[in-house]
Parts: C-alpha cells; structure tokens; sequence
C-alpha cells in the first residue's frame, strides 16, 4: 500500500492510498488517535476533506464512473459508529 495523499483539517486527517481512503480522528489535548474510519475504494490518487464531505480521484476512468466523486461524510455521526482505536 503506498500514500498517494494526506490532508490535517483539525482534528481530521484523511490519507489515500490504492486501496482506499482513512480518516483519522484525533484527541484536541494529547494528539493520539481515537478513531478512524476505512472507505475500501479501488485506485485513489487524491482526497480532499471539507465541509463534511470527501472528494476523492480515482486513476480510471470507464462508461460507469468518473474519477472525480463526492461522498458525504459526516464526522460527527460516523465517528460514533467507527471502530474505536485499541477496542475489541
């Protein structure tokens, strides 16, 4: 798996790699990670985290699908259903 992007916004940060993108939560005080969240998706180039949603680029292209897309993601809310860092 290698990184093909990684932006911070806050306590957010949100990494892309081949085989997909992960949001990371982290703590305001201690900055150690709380939770995180995986988006299996074949073949991200970029991610790009605002106003609470993901757009993200694929590196293809076909009859069904364009590489630009936009996923709502909630943090708040998807966080609280996230699997928890260190939980069993």
């Amino acid at each position: 798996m290698s990184i093909t992007s990684v932006q911070i916004l806050g306590q957010l940060v949100a990494m892309s790699s081949d085989n997909g993108i992960r949001v990371i939560k982290y703590s305001e005080q201690f900055s150690y990670p709380i939770a995180h969240i995986f988006f299996s998706i074949d073949h991200v180039s970029q991610t790009l985290l605002f106003n609470g949603h993901l757009l993200f680029i694929t590196n293809f292209t076909d009859q069904n699908n364009s590489p630009f897309r936009l996923y709502y993601f909630d943090p708040l809310l998807d966080f609280e259903n996230a699997s928890k860092i260190g939980s069993k």
